[in-house]
């Protein structure tokens, strides 16, 4: 039924499962470099690949310190499913 299309609790289609491991792996990975990154008087700079406003608006912060968040409140990428950026880390 059209209820069932495109809803989270119901759509178990290979998109859909697809789309949902590829965010919480990546976004695994991105925690895990930052976590690992703390302490070593390193930035983080967001590299916006997909263009979103949350995206856009951590990439125009800059560098900011490893153990802090960005203005979206997300500590390293993924910010949304399907999110392409990344982060470079940087000694200022």
């Amino acid at each position: 039924s059209f209820k069932k299309l495109n809803n989270p609790k119901t759509d178990k289609s290979k998109q859909r499962v697809d789309l949902i491991n590829d965010t919480e792996s990546k976004t695994a990975k991105w925690f895990g470099k930052t976590k690992g990154n703390e302490g070593k008087g390193l930035h983080k700079i967001w590299i916006d690949n997909d263009g979103c406003d949350d995206c856009s608006a951590n990439a125009d912060e800059g560098p900011i310190p490893v153990e802090d968040v960005f203005q979206s409140g997300d500590y390293s990428p993924l910010a949304h499913p399907g999110c392409q950026c990344e982060l470079e880390y940087v000694r200022l």
